[in-house]
């Protein structure tokens, strides 16, 4: 048997209660892969002891796939940013990914966004917002509760970093030493945000994609916890331009 390269990127698929679209979503990514001749790559499930069977379809996945995929199982423990946090510290990649597991993120954007970090992006963001993306399914309410929280999270982002129009993009890349030596602590669903808020990013680039419908499963996800989590953000931002913890 051939061995496999080092793995040069790590790419973390947070689940709870993902049964419906784990199966579906990892044989997509490697095929997306394979196509883009790489082969350097690990996928880690990261899941939180779901009720749905979602850690025991990872375990076979992972089982079956030569070394390319791995599964941690968290118990007592919830909560998507912690869950990606706890993914990126089994790997020693030096690159470090997420996307959600549901299938509203394409797999043809991965390559994508590690083109852009080979192109000098210290973190790369798929992003519905730039030219070329679009939520073509989503009603009025729902835009304008993201608009709302997108705006709310710019403000309380630093200077340099600002200008993202997707902030709360929950599919991204970056380099590992863009959160070496960091403490992030992660509130909500959205880790992007403690990246930027605590990271060393001094080059962002976005990478436009159409955000798909759900296929299976139950959205955990709205304009109401989108705008929480921008609350949270401003709150943290406050907190550290004060100097605390």
């Amino acid at each position: 048997m051939t061995p496999h390269p080092p793995v040069r990127f790590s790419l973390v698929l947070p689940t709870y209660n993902e049964a419906a679209n784990i199966e579906r979503m990892v044989p997509s990514l490697q095929e997306v892969f394979s196509a883009a001749k790489l082969a350097d790559y690990e996928i880690v499930i990261v899941d939180d002891d779901s009720p749905d069977g979602t850690g025991s379809i990872a375990d076979s996945l992972a089982a079956a796939s030569a070394g390319r995929v791995r599964s941690l199982r968290r118990k007592g423990e919830r909560g998507l940013a912690t869950a990606v946090v706890a993914g990126w510290k089994t790997t020693k990649a030096p690159v470090l990914a997420v996307m959600d597991a549901d299938g509203q993120h394409p797999p043809e954007v991965v390559p994508r966004l590690l083109q852009a970090l080979d192109r000098g992006a210290d973190v790369a963001v798929a992003s519905r917002y730039t030219a070329g993306g679009d939520i073509p399914r989503w009603n009025v309410v729902r835009r304008l509760g993201s608009k709302f929280a997108t705006l709310l999270v710019r403000l309380a982002l630093p200077a340099g970093v600002r200008h993202l129009r997707d902030p709360l993009s929950g599919c991204f890349a970056l380099r590992r030493e863009v959160i070496e030596g960091v403490e992030l602590k992660p509130l909500g669903f959205k880790i992007l945000l403690e990246v930027l808020l605590r990271g060393r990013v001094h080059r962002l680039e976005e990478v436009p994609y159409v955000f798909a419908p759900r296929t299976g499963g139950k959205s955990k996800l709205g304009a109401r916890v989108a705008i929480l989590d921008a609350v949270q953000l401003l709150r943290s931002s406050w907190q550290s331009r004060r100097g605390r913890p």
